[in-house]
């Protein structure tokens, strides 16, 4: 049976821009995976895992609480790691808190006993606010002393900060600057975990 020309003529005419355009599609494809690639690794090495800190503090699970709350908390700041010291349960700082707590409750109560009938509702705030007060005191003893940890970091706009954290369970909350000063001599110095030499690798 006689070929016919024109008809494989079509036929290979036909075939060669499907191949390109398969091989065009390949190509496609394979340019916008390594865009992704390159913009996933561009976002997850702009801050190394841990943020620069090195393995055995990146593994510590109140660091991994206090990192996160960072992140959330500074938004588009950047920030890096410096020095860490481990969470320790504050015994001092707990006793100062009950004292204080109760100091507060005797002042209340003592202001409010002396308040005559003519101030029933100023003398009645004072009384629900020792209450409160008190409700808690309860609490605060129940839980016992709260651990506190102390971390360095750097930020953007290369500036150190040195902050003290209660981590509680999931939660971690900056303390005050009057508890901090309390706390602070119970993380001295020489106790740091600090960052890695520049050029080594961190976990």
């Amino acid at each position: 049976m006689a070929s016919h020309p024109e008809s494989a003529a079509t036929t290979a005419g036909t075939a060669k821009p499907t191949a390109l355009m398969r091989y065009g599609v390949i190509g496609l494809l394979s340019i916008l995976l390594l865009a992704a690639l390159g913009y996933t690794w561009a976002r997850n090495s702009r801050l190394p895992a841990g943020n620069g800190a090195p393995a055995e503090v990146s593994s510590d699970r109140d660091y991994r609480l206090v990192s996160k709350h960072l992140t959330e908390s500074l938004g588009n700041d950047d920030w890096r790691f410096v020095r860490w010291w481990p969470a320790r349960k504050m015994e001092e700082l707990h006793r100062r808190n009950l004292e204080q707590m109760q100091i507060d409750i005797d002042d209340l109560e003592d202001r409010a006993a002396k308040t005559s009938d003519e101030f029933k509702v100023p003398r009645d705030l004072m009384r629900a606010q020792a209450h409160n007060i008190k409700r808690d005191l309860e609490k605060t003893r129940e839980r016992g002393p709260v651990s506190v940890c102390r971390i360095q970091y750097r930020t953007d706009s290369n500036r150190v900060h040195d902050r003290l954290f209660i981590v509680d369970r999931e939660d971690v909350t900056p303390l005050s600057e009057g508890a901090e000063e309390l706390a602070r001599p119970e993380f001295p110095e020489s106790e740091t975990q600090s960052a890695p030499p520049a050029g080594s690798r961190s976990g």
